[in-house]
C-alpha cells in the first residue's frame, strides 16, 4: 500500500506549515521530503488566487548576529571571506544551459605577481549539491583550499539544476528546463567544462575529483567518449557510485514506487526536486537546520541521505553546510538513479520499449 497524505489548508502559508510539521511524524521519511518539494509548488499552481503577503519569506543571506559571518555566502563569497582569490566563469553547453563555476588561481599565501603554470585540479561535486561543497569548512578542511595552498590551479564545477545554473531561454519556472537526468550531464555538463577549463589554462589535460554523482558522470563520459581519457591525467571518485543495488538507506524503500513517483512529482512540481527556492522548504531549513544544535527534520534528512550524522562532522559549521544545500536537481534525474537501483546496473535512462528502440536502437 502507497502512504498517502492529504494537506489541508494548501492556500494557507501557516496552516501549511503546521502541516508539514505534522507530516513530519505521520509519513516516511523519503515522502515527507517530497511533499516539503510539493508544499512549495502549490502556490505556482493557483496564480489566480489573490495571496497576503507570504508567510515566511526566504531568509535574508544577511548573517544572524548569533552566528559567524560566513554562514551565510555563496560559493564566491565563502573563498574570499577564507583569505583566497576567486574567479567566476558562466559556461554555455552545446545544449545552451548556462553553468557558472568558480576558479581558485593561487593559494591563499601566494603572492600575487608572475603567474606559473600550474596543474589543474578539477572538482565536481554530487547529487543536490554544488561547488560549495570543495570550500564550507575551514582552509585546512576544505579540498579546495587545500589544493591551491599546494600549487594546483582549482576549478569547482556544477551541473544543471542547482542553484549554480540557468538557461539561455528557458526559465526554470518551465517544465522543459527540467528535464534532464545525468545522461545529460555525461553528454553536455562534464564534457563541455573540461574543455572551456583546458582552453582557458591553455593546457592538455587536468586532474579530476568526483564526488558521488560526479564520479559517475566521468565514468560515463570516458565509456561514451574515449577521446577524454587523454584529457583526464588522473581521476580520483570519492565514494564512486555505479552499481547501487547493494543499498539498504530509506532510499532504496522508495525504488519500488518509483514509477508512480516520477509521475506524481513530474505532475506536480513541472520536474524540479528540492529546488532551493521555496519558502516552506527554506523555512524548516531556517528552523530546523539553521544551528549548531539539529531539529529532527534536519536529522531525517541526513538519515535519509547519509545514513545519520557522522561522527567526525564539524556540527558548528552545520548552518553552512544548509545555507549551501540541497543545490537541487530534477525530478527525472532521481528516476534516473531510482532505475539503476532498481536494475544494479549502470545504464543510460530508461525511456520503456519502444522509446528504447528509438532513441537506442535497443530494448
Amino acid at each position: 500500500m502507497i502512504p498517502q497524505l492529504l494537506v489541508s489548508g494548501a492556500l494557507s502559508g501557516q496552516s501549511l506549515k503546521e502541516d508539514m510539521w505534522r507530516a513530519r511524524s505521520l509519513c516516511p521519511v523519503p515522502l515527507f521530503f517530497a511533499f516539503i518539494s510539493l508544499a512549495d509548488t502549490l502556490p505556482k499552481l493557483t496564480p489566480l488566487i489573490p495571496s497576503p503577503k507570504p508567510a515566511f519569506p526566504r531568509p535574508s543571506p544577511k548573517p544572524k548576529p548569533t552566528l559567524i559571518q560566513n554562514n551565510y555566502q555563496n560559493v564566491s563569497q565563502l573563498i574570499t571571506s577564507s583569505g583566497y582569490t576567486v574567479r567566476e566563469y558562466n559556461v554555455t553547453t552545446r545544449d545552451s544551459y548556462i553553468l557558472m563555476i568558480q576558479r581558485i588561481p593561487r593559494g591563499r599565501n601566494e603572492p600575487r605577481g608572475k603567474r606559473r603554470r600550474k596543474p589543474v585540479a578539477f572538482l565536481m561535486t554530487g547529487l543536490l549539491s554544488s561547488s560549495a561543497d570543495y570550500v564550507v569548512n575551514l582552509p585546512d578542511q576544505s579540498l579546495g583550499f587545500i589544493l591551491a595552498d599546494n600549487g594546483f590551479d582549482v576549478w569547482l564545477g556544477n551541473v544543471r539544476g542547482t542553484i549554480y545554473s540557468s538557461h539561455e531561454y528557458l526559465k526554470k519556472w518551465q517544465a522543459r528546463y527540467w528535464d534532464f537526468s545525468f545522461d545529460e550531464m555525461i553528454n553536455f555538463d562534464l564534457p563541455d567544462q573540461i574543455d572551456f577549463i583546458l582552453k582557458k589554462t591553455r593546457q592538455s589535460s587536468l586532474l579530476y575529483v568526483g564526488w558521488s554523482q560526479g564520479s559517475l558522470i566521468m565514468f560515463g563520459l570516458l565509456a561514451s567518449k574515449p577521446s577524454y581519457n587523454k584529457k583526464v591525467r588522473l581521476f580520483n571518485a570519492i565514494a564512486p557510485v555505479a552499481y547501487l543495488g547493494h543499498m539498504t538507506s530509506e532510499v532504496s524503500e522508495m525504488v519500488p514506487f518509483a514509477d508512480f513517483l516520477n509521475g506524481l512529482l513530474q505532475m506536480t512540481l513541472h520536474g524540479a526536486f528540492l529546488e532551493p527556492s521555496g519558502p516552506v522548504f527554506e523555512q524548516i531549513k531556517e528552523e530546523e537546520c539553521g544551528s549548531s544544535k539539529q531539529g529532527p527534520a534536519c536529522k531525517a534528512a541526513f538519515k535519509l541521505f547519509n545514513g545519520g550524522f557522522p561522527v567526525e562532522m564539524n556540527k558548528t559549521r552545520f548552518p553552512v553546510y544548509m545555507y549551501n544545500n540541497p543545490a537541487g536537481s530534477s525530478v527525472r534525474n532521481m528516476y534516473h538513479f531510482a532505475q539503476i537501483i532498481r536494475d544494479n546496473r549502470c545504464q543510460m535512462f530508461d525511456w520503456g520499449p519502444l522509446k528504447n528502440m528509438k532513441i537506442y536502437g535497443q530494448v
